[in-house]
């Protein structure tokens, strides 16, 4: 189990395409996405590769993933639920057309891609090691339980994929899967795309405010930045920089409430014995 964490907006698609080029990628791959502000750079007026973090590069780089055989998933934090999967392909169709052909192949219980058919996959809503999980095809919700759907994949493939890369904006989503997939049957590598420098330097996404819940450099993410090589100093800097950009824009109004450490999604010691139990059912002999 490794952590990588990628700054800047062609990180992602270079990385893609270096690992492809290098044949580190193949049809043993499971490359799975979180979608908003991931693969798509929140940017609600623009269209085509500009809707695209990452733009041109990152469509590049999924292009060469998928052509050196890689299979490619969202999974995202919303809720496990049916609506959510019908509006990511609903998203996939129309905003963010330029991914949708990386995201809508149907696989087969092997991970390999079934013949074209034209049609897509059907939504089903399940419990899985305990969990709900709303799928349809490549398309996975799992609530902030992202582990889960890693899991599911492996599950669902019969041994086919043996090896995982998950990447999210959030340092808390990655943070949680390295802990959580530390034991699992295929090695895991957690990939925090830190939007910082597209959001502070380059500003080519619009930044979390400092007050949000979603915010990446909050004082009780000391632990989980450390993790991805962000020092406790380099935190409250990149802090401080964005306080100061929202009092420069007029927005300090928005963090008038007191940071506090959000309730934990999930107590792993006495809570997540489902997982517990699916990674010594997946785990190697």
């Amino acid at each position: 189990m490794s952590t990588l964490r990628l700054e800047g907006a062609d990180a992602l698609g270079e990385l893609l395409s270096k690992m492809a080029a290098e044949g580190t990628l193949g049809s043993h791959t499971a490359i799975c996405f979180d979608f908003d502000r991931t693969l798509t750079n929140g940017l609600a007026t623009v269209s085509g590769e500009k809707a695209v973090r990452g733009g041109a590069e990152t469509i590049k780089g999924l292009e060469d993933a998928r052509a050196a055989g890689a299979k490619l998933f969202i999974i995202t934090a919303r809720s496990p639920r049916k609506m959510v999967i019908e509006s990511l392909r609903a998203s996939l169709a129309s905003a963010q057309h330029m991914l949708e052909p990386f995201f809508t192949s149907n696989q087969d219980d092997k991970g390999d891609d079934d013949d074209d058919d034209g049609q897509e996959e059907d939504i089903e809503v399940f419990e899985f090691a305990g969990h709900q999980i709303a799928r349809g095809g490549c398309l996975y919700a799992t609530g902030y339980q992202k582990a889960f759907g890693l899991l599911h994949i492996l599950d669902h493939t019969n041994g086919a994929i043996t090896e995982v890369i998950f990447v999210d904006d959030a340092v808390t989503n990655c943070y949680n899967v390295h802990q959580q997939m530390v034991e699992a049957a295929a090695p895991c590598t957690s990939v925090w795309w830190d939007p910082y420098e597209e959001e502070m330097q380059s500003r080519s996404m619009i930044p979390e405010h400092s007050g949000s819940s979603d915010f990446n450099f909050a004082a009780f993410l000391e632990t989980q930045l450390e993790t991805f090589g962000i020092s406790p100093d380099v935190r409250a800097e990149r802090q401080a920089e964005y306080k100061a950009r929202e009092l420069e824009e007029g927005r300090e109004d928005l963090n008038a409430r007191e940071e506090t450490d959000p309730k934990p999604l999930q107590d792993l010691e006495s809570k997540n014995a489902g997982l517990a139990a699916l990674l010594m059912r997946n785990a190697p002999q």
